[in-house]
């Protein structure tokens, strides 16, 4: 009986004990104003509700919420927003100096007008009681790209005019030029500095090259690219745009009529696309396409893309997958694999996939292939490289050459009689050469060095294209061009300093 009359006495004090604390006086200080009140509240927020001070979701109190409460305390509530201004701001353009010696040495000229870009720029600001104590950037978007200032300066004179036969076309930074016939009828035929380096493809018969831009429209920023066709026979062709976007490979047919292309589409994550590894056919001058394959992703990395290449009859396609050579009627839409070998492992947020290069009667293929280890690599690892000259009818597959690099790049010359390609200079570190161009017989015989020189510094990677005669290669050399015959001296074409990827028709 003792014990629950004791524990009744304590349990009834244990409630009566608040009500029976004293009164203390503290200031409240909120919203502009100020003033003192008696309470027995027990927390700060316990003294700000008993007075309808209400904190919002970013309101923070001096000291914290749940305190405890002192006498001659001061209670100071600081409200708190956050607002998002933008703010336009000028992108300042760059200037790019092009040496031409099409031009008088020593004469300027200003190719294109340099025009200032605006990147809107949206900051999140915290403001306390109406004070602004932080600005932090959280996010810019270009509405308008800069346009680089061009500027020509002349060197005629310092290289030798060389004649040759057909049409030369070649990025030179990020323009597309061309040259009919002599080296000094250079000419650009797009002024933006927009191509993308994705699709640079001149037709069989030389009279339309197509390309691959970067949107130009702000609303279109969402898209990878924008393929491109403009002619190269007339002074002052206007480029076409052939409402068709996200590209990543795109070629002429053999009539210079069609082309087929491919599509990805944008990714926020590296390398910035998704490969649908599809395949269309368009026509220059109709607005349809027709979809020869339907997106694949049955080869590993296929989020890469695969490489394509038309067949000299234009009845199949050449493809080429990160882990084998292909080929695909084009009428019915069956692969045929030629060739498979080990994936390549880059440990970076790239794919190696071969080039691919028809042979004039289209009967086969020159390729590179990854090849087994030497030294006790995985087979994902092995530094081997290896040409090989693959029957795209048959079985009769050869190796040409070996261990010469993943950027060998072997190419058919146009009479079939000789197949050009680069070899690394140490195959062990390929990926980034540098690479001498070999020439030899489409068995791999009799192959000697074309170009450079012994002693010279070598290509980093063999961009090259055979004249159409197959008497000489134009060849890209320390961002210039050069004329390498096959028996003779060779001569600079350029003097830019910015031109790579040469193509060469009649």
């Amino acid at each position: 009986m003792r014990y629950w009359l004791l524990a009744g006495l304590l349990v009834l004090g244990g409630l009566l004990l608040p009500a029976c604390q004293p009164s203390r006086r503290v200031l409240v200080v909120a919203d502009g104003r100020s003033w003192e009140v008696a309470t027995t509240a027990g927390t700060v927020a316990e003294v700000l509700r008993q007075n309808d001070v209400t904190l919002g979701p970013l309101d923070r109190t001096e000291p914290e919420r749940w305190a405890a409460v002192s006498a001659g305390m001061t209670i100071t509530v600081i409200r708190v927003r956050q607002e998002y201004h933008q703010v336009a701001v000028p992108v300042a353009y760059e200037q790019q100096v092009i040496r031409d010696e099409g031009t008088p040495r020593g004469e300027t000229r200003l190719l294109q007008v340099g025009i200032n870009g605006e990147e809107e720029l949206i900051f999140q600001v915290t403001y306390e009681n109406d004070r602004e104590i932080k600005r932090e950037l959280f996010n810019r978007r270009m509405i308008k790209e800069p346009q680089r200032e061009v500027i020509v300066v002349g060197t005629r004179g310092l290289l030798t005019s060389v004649t040759f036969t057909g049409t030369v076309a070649y990025l030179a930074g990020d323009n597309a030029w061309v040259m009919r016939h002599r080296s000094g009828t250079k000419r650009p035929l797009t002024f933006a500095n927009d191509l993308d380096h994705r699709v640079f493809d001149l037709s069989p018969d030389g009279g339309w090259l197509l390309f691959t831009r970067r949107p130009r429209n702000p609303d279109e920023q969402t898209a990878l690219n924008e393929l491109w066709m403009v002619g190269t026979r007339q002074v002052g062709e206007e480029p076409v745009f052939l409402n068709i976007r996200d590209v990543i490979w795109a070629g002429w047919g053999p009539d210079s009529q069609t082309f087929a292309y491919s599509t990805a589409e944008r990714t926020p994550r590296s390398p910035g696309w998704k490969a649908h590894n599809d395949l269309w056919l368009g026509v220059r001058d109709v607005v349809t396409t027709t979809q020869l394959l339907r997106p694949s992703g049955r080869h590993p990395y296929a989020w890469w893309g695969y490489t394509f290449a038309w067949s000299p009859d234009g009845t199949r396609f050449a493809c080429a997958t990160p882990d084998g050579i292909h080929v695909i009627d084009r009428a019915s839409g069956h692969w045929r694999t030629l060739l498979t070998y080990p994936v390549y492992h880059t440990y970076a947020d790239w794919v190696w996939t071969s080039s691919l290069s028809w042979s004039p009667d289209g009967r086969r293929l020159v390729v590179v292939a990854h090849g087994a280890a030497e030294k006790g690599e995985t087979p994902e690892d092995s530094p081997v490289f290896n040409i090989w000259s693959l029957d795209t009818w048959g079985d009769d597959h050869q190796m040409i050459a070996y261990n010469v690099g993943m950027w060998a790049m072997p190419r058919w010359s146009p009479d079939g009689t000789a197949v050009l390609y680069g070899l690394a200079r140490d195959p062990t570190r390929s990926h980034v050469g540098p690479y001498d161009l070999y020439v030899a017989r489409p068995d791999g015989s009799q192959a000697r060095r074309l170009f450079p020189s012994p002693g010279q510094i070598g290509l980093m990677v063999p961009e090259a294209a055979w004249s159409p005669t197959g008497e000489a290669v134009v060849v890209a050399y320390l961002q210039d061009l050069y004329w390498v015959p096959l028996a003779g001296p060779s001569y600079q074409l350029t003097d830019s300093g910015l031109s790579r990827w040469p193509l060469w028709s009649p």
